[in-house]
């Protein structure tokens, strides 16, 4: 019997599902070829580009918290210095309402256009105790965000 030699197109072998029937009391061969994807591998595909999805929604939400929350820290750390700062001031010494200066005002670039501000005023109309209202405001997502923190400052100490 003679030896029969089949080519076959390489690419079209490895893309394609072929499948092959020889019969041998015959020379001839005959070819099937299936084009597409199964079923399985289509829902296996969805479910893995589902899943791709799920990771970058997770993801980029956790991203926002974050940075929420981080902006909220140095917005903190920047009133509080503030207030640690005035509290350090001898009550004579006060400085009068307007905005904060250094050292504090120092990580007020991390902040996306920020500002920061003082108010000092009487308490209930009492001369001898100052309200201390510090007051940082940044804007994120267009949306004004701010952190107030007061404080009582006596003529006689805290």
């Amino acid at each position: 019997m003679p030896l029969l030699f089949v080519t076959s197109n390489k690419k079209q072998a490895t893309r394609n599902k072929v499948s092959k029937t020889c019969h041998v009391s015959r020379v001839t061969c005959h070819f099937k070829v299936k084009y597409g994807f199964t079923l399985i591998e289509i829902l296996i595909s969805l479910l893995l580009i589902l899943a791709i999805i799920v990771v970058l929604f997770a993801t980029s939400g956790t991203f926002m918290s974050s940075r929420k929350s981080n902006l909220q820290g140095f917005a903190a750390k920047i009133a509080s210095c503030e207030i640690e700062q005035l509290r350090k001031t001898a009550f004579a010494s006060l400085p009068a309402s307007g905005a904060i200066g250094a050292p504090c005002n120092s990580d007020l670039a991390k902040l996306p256009q920020a500002a920061a501000e003082r108010t000092v005023s009487d308490y209930q109309t009492d001369s001898d105790i100052k309200q201390i209202i510090i007051s940082v405001t940044w804007v994120e997502n267009n949306a004004s965000q701010e952190i107030k923190m007061d404080t009582l400052i006596s003529k006689d100490g805290l």
